[in-house]
């Protein structure tokens, strides 16, 4: 039994745009979500001065990360 790939020349309803867009939804929640528990511990066993830094450099890493 083989699975039906998606390609991009196919014709897209709103299922197809939503199954090919699940993955990078998902990945971009869980980024989220660590990138918020990360700050609670970098702020609250390094300190306020880590903290900021963190929050200086992530979104640059944020936009090598999407064009990658």
């Amino acid at each position: 039994m083989s699975k039906a790939r998606i390609k991009l020349s196919d014709h897209f309803t709103f299922r197809r745009i939503l199954r090919f867009v699940f993955p990078s939804v998902i990945m971009m929640l869980f980024i989220s979500i660590y990138s918020v528990v990360d700050g609670f511990f970098v702020s609250n066993f390094a300190g306020e001065d880590a903290f900021a830094g963190l929050n200086f450099v992530f979104p640059y890493c944020m936009i090598v990360v999407a064009f990658s």
